[in-house]
């Protein structure tokens, strides 16, 4: 099996800086006595009374209790900021973990269960997304491709002609009669994804595949790309444009914005999704 590599930045942003130098201010202004006092910064217990006071709302005057997500959020930039300035920082030290933990048990949240994307919801949103455009083209293509193949936003627009091409992307396509395979990344080798092509050319993955190559003149290289009046780009599309893509078109067509192509159904909305997509694919 060919290997390849998904490429990936951990270099901070432009905002980094800034950011973390703002929670380290809070930080001093909270717990270190007035005089400049560096070393004191990477006291751990003071970095755990720093937390409970985000946690409680007694970081300052008219300040709110915080969530837990804006409370990893400031740590991590404190802990960014303290490898700056090359002190010893442990996020496992008993005043860091214990004091988030606690605030992970009384403030945390679960998740927002998604609904599932239901066939009867696609073909309401195909309705609303002609194919009077290159980026319409594009749109349906993702929208169908996801949808067939389960896939995340990352994995759909990672994808790229070939396997000497998968440096730049996440994965391939290998076209067949009746079907595409698609080749991914997992944890720790390779999965397929087999697509099968449908009776209906409208809601056809594998045709909607080949027709936006083939009007968009893709050859090698990223499969999605932005497309501005009729050009269409070199570069690989971003993975927000699915999500933005789902919810645009979701409220288009009178459906709740908060859908995920991943999202499992309980139940007995779980053996119905199945079904509907075997028969949207062509399966059964």
């Amino acid at each position: 099996m060919p290997t390849g590599r998904r490429r990936t930045s951990n270099a901070p942003t432009s905002t980094t800086p800034s950011c973390c130098r703002r929670r380290l201010a809070r930080l001093f202004a909270l717990a270190i006595p007035p005089g400049p006092r560096p070393q004191a910064v990477a006291d751990l217990e003071c970095v755990g009374f720093y937390l409970a006071a985000l946690a409680s709302g007694a970081e300052g005057p008219g300040s709110r209790p915080r969530t837990v997500a804006t409370i990893e959020r400031r740590l991590s930039a404190l802990a960014w900021n303290f490898a700056q300035r090359s002190l010893p920082f442990d996020r496992k030290d008993r005043h860091v973990a214990t004091v988030l933990a606690g605030v992970r048990r009384a403030h945390g949240r679960r998740p927002i269960q998604k609904e599932a994307l239901l066939p009867e919801h696609v073909g309401a949103i195909l309705d609303a997304l002609r194919t009077s455009s290159l980026r319409n083209l594009r749109d349906r293509t993702i929208l169908l491709l996801g949808f067939a193949g389960r896939l995340r936003g990352s994995e759909i627009v990672g994808l790229v002609m070939s396997p000497e091409d998968s440096l730049q992307g996440s994965g391939w396509p290998e076209f067949a009669d009746d079907s595409v395979l698609l080749t991914l990344p997992a944890k720790t080798a390779w999965r397929e994804v087999e697509i099968g092509r449908g009776s209906k050319e409208r809601t056809c993955p594998v045709a909607a595949l080949e027709a936006w190559l083939k009007f968009a003149r893709i050859a090698r290289g990223p499969l999605f790309r932005p497309v501005v009046g009729r050009e269409v780009g070199s570069e690989q599309l971003n993975d927000r444009h699915v999500a933005r893509l789902i919810k645009r078109l979701a409220v288009a067509a009178s459906r709740r914005a908060r859908r995920s192509f991943r999202t499992r159904a309980a139940g007995e909305i779980r053996g119905t999704l199945i079904a509907h997509r075997a028969r949207l694919v062509g399966h059964g």
